[in-house]
């Protein structure tokens, strides 16, 4: 097998279920707005320009006042995102949907993710140490 020419299938790519499930339950997105979706700007628009030339969505651009670009699904888009969409179900409950509705300035977390002691002591929601660190909260690595 040729390693050089060899592209990871659109699926395996970093964000493409989470980008195609976003647009299919918001309609339409800034590319800004992805960024909640996680990865770089520049990979985010990478991965639409990807997914533009396999006609999964179609990327409107507006240059004035400034340079934005709106993403939307397209027919085909839809069809692949539903399914997606349906197989996230299947996995997580619907339940999860939240996670797909982030409040503005705001990322969802899974429901079982539990933070780290050393992070609810960042946002004060827990006193104990942990013992992996030092005296002074550091990591002892």
């Amino acid at each position: 097998m040729d390693n050089e020419n060899f592209e990871l299938p659109i699926l395996n790519e970093y964000n493409t279920v989470a980008m195609l499930i976003f647009l299919l339950i918001n309609g339409e997105a800034k590319a800004t707005q992805l960024l909640k979706l996680g990865g770089s700007y520049y990979k985010n628009q990478q991965l639409a320009s990807r997914l533009a030339t396999l006609d999964l969505i179609e990327i409107e651009v507006h240059s004035k006042p400034k340079l934005n670009y709106i993403y939307r699904l397209t027919d085909k888009g839809r069809k692949v995102a539903q399914k997606l969409k349906e197989a996230e179900e299947i996995i997580g409950g619907k339940e999860d949907e939240a996670i797909w509705h982030p409040r503005p300035g705001v990322l969802a977390s899974p429901p079982d993710v539990k933070a780290s002691p050393k992070d609810r002591r960042k946002r004060g929601t827990d006193d104990e140490r942990d013992p992996s660190e030092g005296e002074d909260g550091k990591d002892e690595l």
